[in-house]
């Protein structure tokens, strides 16, 4: 009895090159999938973007560069001055002249404070809808809106130098001089005392005795 060599049929060497693709395939999808995973978030900028945005950095640039009335914060708990936008352009959500003061602490954004010529409270709180409301005392000679605008929200981790970033949840909006002033606190970053504070001493730094 003779011993035949064994030979490959075609069908096995159909299947062979078959689950080499699929092995192929299979590593491929795993690298991709390694890949999305390991690949850092696109940052979002602090500041909204505009026509003719200016970018600064010290409250002492302003006056070069607006007439906006900008009153700071004297508390900010902790959280530090990262930005300072200027636009002197109107879209159709930013008035023409309005200056942001954004505040960060542990690499979070914190506030954001809006200073809005040409407008006033009534508006701004139109423009940016609530779920609740109610009205808070700055000074007695200054009442302010706090708004609650959202419960959940989407955040942005920190990317290198780039702080983390969430929607906007509360707002603080008052008339104070010739501007409008809208706080809004970063997700959970600031709690509503915190926030109240800091509209209070703001307020407080415009000398409303």
């Amino acid at each position: 009895m003779s011993n035949t060599p064994t030979q490959n049929t075609p069908h096995k060497k159909t299947l062979s090159i078959g689950v080499a693709v699929a092995i192929v395939v299979l590593v491929s999808a795993a690298l991709l999938r390694l890949v999305h995973i390991v690949k850092p978030q696109a940052p979002l900028p602090l500041l909204a973007s505009a026509p003719g945005l200016i970018e600064l950095h010290t409250i002492e640039e302003i006056t070069a560069q607006s007439t906006t009335s900008v009153i700071p914060p004297k508390r900010t708990f902790d959280a530090e001055l990262a930005t300072i936008g200027i636009y002197p352009d109107a879209t159709k959500t930013i008035p023409a002249g309005m200056v942001t003061l954004v505040y960060t602490r542990e690499h979070n954004r914190f506030v954001e404070i809006d200073y809005r010529p040409g407008t006033n409270a009534e508006k701004e709180l139109t423009a940016i809808g609530a779920q609740q409301s109610e009205q808070i005392i700055l000074m007695p000679q200054v009442k302010a809106t706090f708004v609650r605008m959202r419960k959940f929200v989407a955040c942005k981790s920190p990317v290198a130098e780039q702080p983390g970033v969430c929607q906007f949840t509360r707002a603080i909006v008052f008339d104070l001089l010739t501007e409008t002033v809208v706080l809004f606190a970063d997700g959970e970053h600031a709690t509503d005392g915190e926030l109240i504070e800091m509209a209070r001493s703001i307020v407080d730094a415009g000398s409303f005795e």
